[in-house]
């Protein structure tokens, strides 16, 4: 435990400047210290440079693709093969289980088996005793209440269905029943029990489900080489996959990328002193230490359609040459008169010898501010670090704020206060802010990741050098605990809550939002939704839009702040009218109804409630993704003012109200 009381005392706190000249001595530093960086560029190759390219020879005959292990299990995976159930026909192959042993043989014997064939009796005997162990641990009442619920309602269909049926697909249609009605009606625990119970239920005969069960792995089909041995290039023929799973979408054809790597290839290698190697489908395989990468990118997404779309990655290199490369990469990208625009970032990568405070990192950056500075503030791919802390740490218990037995004032007429900061519950809370691939600030446990730059980022080289400095320079910060360790307890305890006593803040918070509230309405978000990939449903697009929204991951209670219009055609003109690509353009105006939807999004947090009030939204279609790589949806955004009549302005007035005089 920590105290440190800054607003009673008056010392001189030792700033830790941040400027061009530090920066310098900071990238000299980082050379001496064995700090390594490393870049990500993504860019966009017009039209006019890619027909430079080489063509292929008249007459030639294309090759046939020789596919990676690694593809197949991406593509496993992003078409949802294994989502079929055993025996069906997935394009010509039936999928059965003598098929898959013949195309996929066991690496070592699973659960005790050699083969699906052997494994698939013990696997359909274990489904209703897993069903049966999830019920019981179901608290009585609800499991009796619920119980009769399921049986009336199959009973409304087949009068004579019995819950004491010996029958599987009896036991199996009860047990799907029960699992739904559980769902519904809860939430937390129970909602996942009836969640699990259902899934076991309904998925009984997928071979997802009959490998998960076998592997006891949830991602098995993303990682079926894990497990199985097989011919990816059979396998790739056999089942029709697909290099790209939008595929009805995706501008960036194979030629126009094909054609990018022929002229960045060599390019590059003559620029940079090192080999480059291509890949042809978003991290094929783990990269090594010393080449140079070419990678597709489906995030990304070209001013013309005729261009094409490339993220180059750098091995690490040491400080002094890594600054080197950049600015030699910034005259090649001038050469090839190479552009960036809103969907193309610049990753920095920056590792350091030793420990790092995390923490100690996050406040010393100026997340918010390298963040605004690229204009990205408010993008999902780029989620401040800094402000993650700031949001989860009054909540945290972390930090607290008691006001001092001396009735005497400071001189500037404040009470008295210590501050009590639990300097191990912030550490968690920022480590868990800088693990995500979008957050800011990334830390996958070899080396930093910062996502701070993007927009036309190839326009700003001082920028992005300054940012190199910025980020090496407070990495270094952050490796030494007795370095600007006053500076730091300062701006760890204004970024965890401000001067003011904890429960003071939440009131006076709480209270300043309900008069807002009653006086001047709630502030809305209205969202036109399009949904992109086939394989997911419209409900899970419109959570995706959600989070993407209000920068949270999905949780079921924002159900109760939306609004959901279904097959909206008013969401379809309004976007079909914003696309700005032409392609994207006639996608849509071709699309059905069903693919789209107007979501309409109340605050559910006096906290982002906040962030709307401040957000002006572009009048632009964006995308959103479940993953980071793939895009999930478009949407288009716009703000409107409930007025404090409205029921739902109403309802959030009641709940603050209802936090903030709990009933004892």
């Amino acid at each position: 435990m920590k105290l440190y009381d800054f607003l009673t005392e008056q010392a001189e706190v030792d700033e830790a400047a941040m400027n061009p000249t530090e920066f310098d001595r900071a990238v000299a530093q980082g050379q001496e210290a064995g700090v390594l960086v490393g870049f990500e560029f993504e860019v966009h190759i017009p039209e006019a440079t890619l027909n430079s390219a080489n063509s292929a020879e008249p007459g030639a005959e294309p090759e046939t693709p020789v596919k990676t292990a690694d593809e197949v299990d991406d593509a496993l995976y992003y078409e949802d093969v294994f989502d079929r159930q055993i025996g069906d026909t997935y394009s010509t192959v039936p999928m059965t289980l003598e098929w898959f042993d013949n195309t996929f043989k066991f690496k070592k014997p699973l659960k005790g088996f050699n083969s699906t064939v052997d494994a698939y009796p013990e696997y359909t005997n274990s489904i209703i005793p897993r069903i049966i162990e999830i019920y019981n641990t179901v608290p009585s009442k609800k499991r009796k209440d619920y119980t009769e619920k399921a049986l009336k309602m199959i009973q409304q269909d087949n009068p004579r269905f019995s819950f004491n049926s010996n029958k599987l697909e009896d036991q199996i249609r009860f047990a799907s029943m029960f699992g739904r009605i559980l769902y519904l009606k809860n939430s937390g625990e129970l909602e996942q029990l009836g969640h699990k119970i259902r899934n076991l239920a309904n998925k009984n005969e997928t071979w997802h489900a009959f490998l998960f069960w076998l592997t006891d792995n949830e991602r098995v089909d993303s990682q079926a080489s894990t497990y199985f041995d097989f011919d990816p290039t059979k396998v790739w023929a056999e089942l029709s996959l697909n290099d790209d799973d939008d595929d009805d979408w995706d501008d960036e054809t194979d030629e126009q990328y094909d054609q990018a790597t022929k002229i960045l290839v060599p390019a590059l290698e003559q620029t940079t002193g090192r080999k480059v190697q291509v890949f042809h489908s978003y991290h094929e395989k783990t990269k090594n230490m010393t080449d140079w990468y070419i990678e597709p990118d489906g995030s990304l997404e070209a001013d013309n359609s005729e261009d094409a779309s490339v993220e180059i990655v750098s091995p690490p290199m040491p400080a002094m040459e890594a600054v080197g490369a950049l600015k030699s990469f910034y005259g090649l990208s001038q050469q090839l008169k190479l552009y960036t625009n809103s969907t193309t970032g610049l990753h920095i990568n920056v590792s350091i010898p030793g420990k790092l405070d995390v923490l100690k990192l996050a406040t010393f950056l100026g997340d918010q501010y390298v963040l605004k500075y690229f204009g990205r503030e408010e993008n999902n791919y780029a989620k401040s670090a800094e402000k993650q802390i700031a949001q989860r740490a009054p909540d945290s218990g972390a930090v607290t704020v008691k006001p001092q037995k001396s009735k005497k004032p400071n001189p500037l007429g404040q009470q008295r206060t210590t501050v009590s900061l639990d300097m191990k519950k912030l550490n968690a809370i920022a480590k868990d802010a800088t693990q995500g691939h979008t957050d800011s600030i990334s830390n996958n446990g070899k080396y930093f990741s910062f996502r701070h730059a993007g927009g036309n980022y190839l326009a700003d080289l001082p920028g992005i050098y300054n940012s190199v400095g910025r980020f090496i320079r407070a990495m270094i910060i952050a490796s030494d605990p007795a370095l600007y360790r006053q500076e730091y307890l300062a701006k760890v305890a204004k970024l965890a809550q401000g001067p003011e006593n904890v429960m003071a803040r939440r009131v006076t918070g709480a209270s300043k939002m309900i008069e807002y509230l009653r006086t001047k309405g709630m502030p809305v978000v209205i969202m036109d939704i399009m949904k992109y990939k086939a394989t997911r449903g419209m409900d899970k697009v419109v959570q995706d839009a959600i989070s993407a929204t209000i920068n949270s991951s999905w949780k079921p209670e924002y159900a109760e702040f939306a609004t959901i219009t279904p097959n909206s055609a008013n969401a379809k003109t309004r976007l079909v009218s914003n696309f700005q690509n032409p392609d994207r353009k006639a996608q849509a105006e071709q699309a059905g109804p069903d693919q789209f939807a107007e979501v309409v999004i109340a605050p559910p947090t006096i906290s982002i409630l906040k962030d709307i009030l401040a957000v002006t939204y572009p009048t632009k279609v964006n995308t959103f993704d479940t993953s980071g790589y793939n895009t999930s949806g478009f949407f288009l955004r716009r703000k409107e003012q409930l007025p404090p009549t409205d029921p739902r302005t109403q309802g959030l007035i009641k709940k603050l109200l209802q936090k903030q005089y709990p009933k004892k």
